[in-house]
Parts: structure tokens; C-alpha cells; sequence
């Protein structure tokens, strides 16, 4: 997607606060405080302190920090035309692919107990983050700017988006008024002139979104943005045949910030995790422009997948489990998760029908399941079934308010 890497996370902070305290050793101490409680907070919401989860998933955030950093890295290094910023976003491209590789090998050592190589890896890891800071300086762009001083945080993610969006948005509408100056016959006119007035209105709508997202009018934003995606595809349908490879290109780069101010501000804010809930529809909707039906039906496709995944390792729990009472308590998770994955299935297929009133019914039944499961094993679950039940959560209310958004 064309400007999902351009959310972004410090990356600094997050390869930082991976090692574990040591009091001679101060090296490794993070910069900012807030930033590292609150990522923790948030990764870890139901885990007592384990050290090896601690640093599980503190790999696991600064993993997805570095891909997105990587391929916005990448996508400023295609666009680059001076040979000199160009060289540095080389830099920068080598070093996080070095900084992938050290974290993937982290993430394999941790499993293995191997904490030898798994302190090798990590302590690599803060040197290639600031060799790329270090080389940009002066010559980064305002976008990588956001990423030493802002948090992953669901507003500034908003306005990033927003504002990015804003930038192409005039770009694009500078090319459509030169495009209906230089046609020559009046039916090509009247369609730029059609694009000239939606894209006029587009450009409208995202400053009245940064107004409202200053005031925290998040109605307002809303209503701003769900307006946004018709301005483009109305330009598209106009131009039909007559498009350029240039307008297609820069609709659909459009179309795709727009969609992703959308999924952060009317979805992803509203879910416990953040991150993964933007992560997961930047992933299941890599091409897609905003459409409420498709962002909740991808989004019950993967509540589906990850129920029945769960459903299946509470199965192997229930099997290996001598205990009675443990086995009882997976004996009503089985039970949850089985009728859990049938009101996803129900509201599968009550999306194409457009049957609102059924999707609506059997979605809302699908938080209190996974709750259910996760309230019943209490102390005797595990570090995993929580991590699983905590994404099937958010997966399940991803697609409550992202069916809420249909009819809006």
C-alpha cells in the first residue's frame, strides 16, 4: 500500500528497550520512558512480568517496526532524483535490512533458549537504526522526521495520513487543471473539468479532517473522510478510457491514504491494539480503495482464520491437558470458539446479501465468546492462549465497528 510504511513507530526505542536491566550497564537504557511503558502496556495488557515474554514481544513490535520503516525506506529511495539523497536511503535500506535479519535471528534464539546469540543479535541492533538517522541529518524528508520524536500513536498516524494524503491530493489536482488547459477537444475538457471539481472538494474535505482531528471533533473527522474516496473514484469513472498510466497511478495512491486515514481513525482508534489492527488491514488490503463492505468482510475473514486456528490449538490443549480441572476449562473454550467461528460464518454470509440486520446480530454476539474463554482459564491459561485470545479479540471488534461503518 503506498503510504503504509509511512506510519511509523521510533524505531530507536523500540530496539532499546529490548535488553534486560543491568545495573552496571546503562547502555541500553531507553530515551523515553512514556514511549517504552505505554508500548508495553499495550503489547502486554493481560501478562504478568516474565522476562522471556517481556522481550518476546518487545522483538516482535520492533520487527514490525523495522518491515514498515524498511519499506517506507525503500519506497523514499525509488522516488529519490538527487544522487545524494539517494545514496543515503541506500544506506538506510542496507542497514534495516541488516536490522530484519538481526531481529528475525533474535526471535529465533529466544525460542531456542539460546541467550548468548540472542544478546549478539540485539546488541547489533541499535547501531543500524542510528547509522540511517545519523546519515539523512539534514537531508530526510519531513515524513521520516516523525519517526525519532512520534510514537505509534492513533491520531499522529491519522495526521500523517492525512496530511500525506493532502500533498497528493494537490499534486494531483495541479496535473488535472494543466491536463484540461492543454485538451483540445470538449468532451476531454468536460471530464478533466469533472475531475477539477472532485478533486476541488477532495482538498476541501482533508483540511476541514485536519481541523477537526486538531479539535478532536472525531464525528466531524469522520464525516470529513468517508466523503474523501468518492471524489477519486468519481475522477476514475469520468476519465474511464481516457485516463493516463500517471492518473492511475497517482488515483490509486490516493485512494489507498484516504483508505488508510479511514481504517485509522474510524477503526483501528477503537481497538485495543492498535498497531495490530493496522497492520492486519494493511496487509489484507493491499490493493483495495476504501469500501466498507470489503474492509468488513476481509476483516471477518481473518476472525474466521484465527478463531478456527484458536479452536484447533484449544483442541491439542484439551487433548494434552491431565489436570480435570484444566480440562474443563478447555472443554468450555472448545465450546465458545465452536460457536464462535458458526456467528462468524453466519455473518459471512450475511454480508453479500447486504443483510445488516443479521451481520449486525451476529457479530455483536462474538466478543463476549473469546471473553468467555479467556475469563474461564483466569490463572491457568498461558502466555500464548492469552496472546491468542487478545488478537482474536481485536480481530472480532475490528469487524463489529468496521460493519458499523457500512451503513454510516
Amino acid at each position: 500500500m503506498a503510504l503504509g510504511a509511512s506510519f511509523r513507530a521510533p524505531q530507536t526505542n523500540s530496539t532499546q528497550y529490548l535488553r534486560p536491566p543491568n545495573n552496571n550497564n546503562n547502555r541500553y537504557q531507553v530515551q523515553d520512558v512514556s514511549f517504552c511503558l505505554s508500548t508495553f502496556k499495550r503489547i502486554l495488557p493481560n501478562h504478568p512480568y516474565v522476562p522471556e515474554e517481556v522481550t518476546r514481544a518487545a522483538i516482535s513490535q520492533a520487527l514490525t517496526n523495522a518491515l514498515n520503516n524498511h519499506a517506507f525506506i525503500a519506497m523514499n529511495k525509488a522516488r529519490a532524483i538527487d544522487k545524494a539523497i539517494m545514496d543515503t536511503y541506500i544506506l538506510c535500506d542496507t542497514d534495516y535490512g541488516s536490522l530484519i535479519k538481526e531481529l528475525q535471528n533474535s526471535v529465533q534464539s529466544l525460542a531456542k533458549k539460546d541467550y548468548n546469540t540472542l544478546e549478539n543479535a540485539l546488541s547489533k541492533c541499535p547501531t543500524l537504526v542510528s547509522e540511517c538517522q545519523n546519515a539523512l541529518g539534514d537531508k530526510t524528508s519531513s515524513e521520516i522526521q516523525f519517526l525519532p520524536t512520534h510514537p505509534y500513536d492513533p491520531e499522529e498516524v491519522t495526521r500523517t495520513a492525512i496530511s500525506l494524503s493532502l500533498q497528493y491530493a494537490n499534486y494531483n489536482h495541479d496535473f488535472i487543471i494543466k491536463a484540461k488547459a492543454e485538451a483540445k477537444d470538449r468532451l476531454t475538457q468536460d471530464l478533466y473539468a469533472i475531475c477539477d471539481t472532485g478533486y476541488g472538494l477532495l482538498i476541501s474535505e482533508l483540511h476541514d479532517s485536519i481541523q477537526s482531528l486538531a479539535n478532536k471533533d472525531y464525528s466531524g473527522l469522520e464525516n470529513s473522510l468517508s466523503k474523501c474516496p468518492r471524489f477519486v473514484s468519481d475522477c476514475q469513472n469520468a476519465l474511464g478510457d481516457m485516463t493516463t498510466p500517471q492518473i492511475l497511478d497517482e488515483s490509486k495512491k490516493q485512494a489507498d491514504i484516504v483508505s488508510m486515514s479511514i481504517i485509522a481513525e474510524g477503526i483501528c482508534r477503537q481497538v485495543q491494539d492498535f498497531n495490530f489492527c493496522f497492520n492486519t488491514f494493511k496487509q489484507l488490503l493491499p490493493d483495495h480503495p476504501y469500501v466498507p463492505e470489503e474492509v468488513t468482510r476481509v476483516a471477518i475473514l481473518q476472525s474466521i482464520r484465527n478463531a478456527k486456528d484458536n479452536h484447533a490449538f484449544i483442541l491439542g490443549s484439551l487433548a494434552k491437558a491431565t489436570d480435570k480441572t484444566v480440562r474443563d476449562l478447555y472443554s468450555i473454550c472448545d465450546t465458545a470458539y465452536g460457536l464462535l467461528v458458526n456467528e462468524l460464518n453466519v455473518a459471512t454470509q450475511a454480508l453479500p446479501p447486504k443483510d445488516f440486520n443479521g451481520l449486525e446480530n451476529a457479530l455483536t454476539k462474538c466478543p463476549k465468546f473469546v471473553n468467555d474463554c479467556q475469563n474461564v482459564l483466569g490463572s491457568n491459561t498461558t502466555p500464548e492462549m492469552l496472546d491468542r485470545g487478545r488478537k482474536q479479540l481485536n480481530l472480532v471488534n475490528m469487524a463489529n465497528i468496521a460493519e458499523g461503518l457500512i451503513q454510516h
